[in-house]
């Protein structure tokens, strides 16, 4: 979808503006991909009120349940793991260990981790504050 799309009222924008018509070749293609972003956007995210949304579901968020669930965007990382004071996680150990905190890959490069090990520290502790 997109290809072949003529971005709407074009030939108006070209009449209020003719420097522009060297460029409607140009304004089309990048219409054309803007529609399929969109298109991208509705089909993977389910709209673009969930996509514009999405930062309630990225980065740290505290479950019911107290634990914490971390969601990122890395499409192009072979490893990720959450490593802190707060977690059993010891660094430089490997994703084969599986007692600790490491990301799991998920569809269109986002990585997933929950950490329910997290102990609840003071304010002048180091770690997460639950």
């Amino acid at each position: 979808m997109g290809d072949h799309v003529k971005p709407p009222k074009l030939q108006d924008l070209l009449n209020l503006d003719g420097y522009l018509n060297p460029h409607a070749g140009e304004i089309t293609r990048r219409y054309q991909e803007f529609v399929k972003a969109l298109d991208q956007i509705e089909h993977r995210c389910g709209g673009l009120d969930n996509f514009t949304q999405s930062y309630k579901q990225y980065g740290f968020n505290v479950l019911p349940d107290n634990s914490v669930h971390c969601l990122e965007w890395a499409p192009g990382a072979e490893a990720m793991a959450l490593v802190g004071d707060f977690s059993n996680t010891i660094a430089n150990t490997g994703p084969q260990s599986h007692d600790l905190s490491y990301f799991r890959r998920l569809e269109h490069g986002d990585t997933s981790v929950q950490e329910c090990g997290l102990r609840e520290v003071g304010t002048n502790a180091p770690g997460i504050n639950i």
